[in-house]
């Protein structure tokens, strides 16, 4: 358990893959929809299990807030995951989730990476807390003959 000014952050456990599930399918359902991706419980499930041992429930006292998920990799952290419980969605709660990565990231000197569609409205999220473009994963999905790219971002210290 970590804390962080009004969050507190309780490492995931296997238990936790039922809520996970219906969290995902609730904030990226529309958003994968949109993007021609796959909704299906298999799909969600693997990203779910993807670094599953470095993620985190995030709780505001005793309500689930979200989730994150990062890992350490060659004095970087790697972002792979925020979501935000959407009844909690705008009252910045995925600020402080994001800021609690920044002061940790900027108190250990390590810089920060992350891979988002680009389409995804948290770029803006992301940019605002300094996050650069450094590249582009040209086409990078194609679903069902869809295509998108996936933006590359580093936040330096």
């Amino acid at each position: 358990m970590e804390k962080y000014k009004e969050l507190i952050f309780y490492p995931v456990k296997i238990e936790d893959i039922s809520y996970l599930l219906d969290l995902r399918k609730r904030t990226m359902n529309e958003h994968l929809k949109n993007e021609n991706m796959p909704t299906d419980d298999k799909s969600h499930l693997k990203r779910i299990k993807y670094h599953f041992e470095n993620g985190f429930i995030v709780f505001n006292g005793e309500k689930r807030v979200g989730f994150l998920k990062y890992v350490y990799e060659e004095r970087k952290i790697y972002l792979v995951q925020i979501q935000v419980e959407p009844t909690y969605q705008g009252k910045g709660f995925g600020n402080e989730i994001l800021q609690f990565l920044v002061d940790k990231s900027d108190k250990l000197k390590f810089g920060m990476h992350l891979e988002v569609l680009k389409k995804n409205r948290a770029r803006k999220l992301y940019e605002k807390f300094g996050f650069k473009k450094i590249g582009v994963h040209k086409d990078f999905f194609n679903i069902n003959g869809v295509f998108d790219d996936e933006i590359l971002m580093d936040y330096y210290i």
